[in-house]
């Protein structure tokens, strides 16, 4: 199959963050990141107001929870329409964490995720990425049609 055609979307997100202390629930608590490298970032922009109109078709709300409690990655297949973004939006609102959504695509570089150095007017400085902010503000980072970014990109 060509690159950019795919049967099935696959999108990706970042479940990877979280209390492990054991009987620690995420749910129901307040994000506020208490570490030096959230200093001066503007979570409240990436925090979801109200909760995603989502109804779970299975197990899928357990299983997300447990992998975000475990700090582990999570893919989701399916179809075009199929509810992917709208479950992740539910995760994010009921994790009470913000939401960095990337739509990946083939000309994306690890740079357009990572972050580059710039130059400007007082010289060269770094812009972080969505993945490096999400990271440093421990966000949930959400990359929608991962199958279209290059191999060598993610």
């Amino acid at each position: 199959m060509p690159h950019g055609q795919h049967s099935q979307s696959k999108d990706c997100c970042d479940a990877s963050l979280g209390d492990n202390s054991p009987g620690s629930s995420p749910i129901g608590r307040s994000f506020r990141p208490n570490y030096p490298e959230a200093d001066g970032l503007d979570f409240e922009q990436y925090m979801l107001k109200s909760e995603p109109r989502y109804h779970p078709g299975g197990n899928e709300l357990a299983l997300y929870e447990a992998a975000y409690s475990m700090r582990l990655p999570v893919m989701l297949k399916g179809p075009t329409g199929c509810g992917k973004t709208r479950f992740v939006e539910h995760m994010a609102w009921r994790l009470q964490r913000p939401l960095i959504t990337v739509s990946c695509h083939e000309d994306m570089t690890a740079a357009d995720l990572v972050g580059r150095f710039l130059l400007g007017s007082d010289g060269t400085y770094w812009q972080d990425g969505p993945l490096t902010t999400a990271v440093r503000m421990g966000a949930i980072c959400y990359l929608d049609e991962v199958v279209e970014a290059r191999q060598d990109t993610i």
